[in-house]
């Protein structure tokens, strides 16, 4: 699944979406958001659950795993 980023926190994101997915609430997702399309290295991913879908805008996670460094890397980019 692709989307774009619209909501953003050190616990969760909202991600709009202009197709629809074959989820359902509750669903563990992987995720990957890309801080940078130039650089493979400014990633931050991990692992989430779906709190919600908005049918024809996107849905909601809410993150469960994520490593150090993509934490950090989550911490610096809330702080600009």
């Amino acid at each position: 699944v692709q989307g774009t980023l619209k909501d953003l926190s050190l616990k969760s994101a909202f991600i709009t979406m202009r197709s629809s997915v074959y989820l359902q609430t509750n669903d563990e997702v992987g995720f990957s958001i890309r801080l940078s399309q130039d650089e493979d290295t400014d990633v931050i991913e991990g692992l989430a659950r779906i709190s919600r879908i908005a049918v024809g805008e996107g849905m909601a996670i809410y993150f469960t795993k994520m490593d150090d460094s993509s934490a950090g890397r989550l911490k610096g980019l809330l702080r600009q």
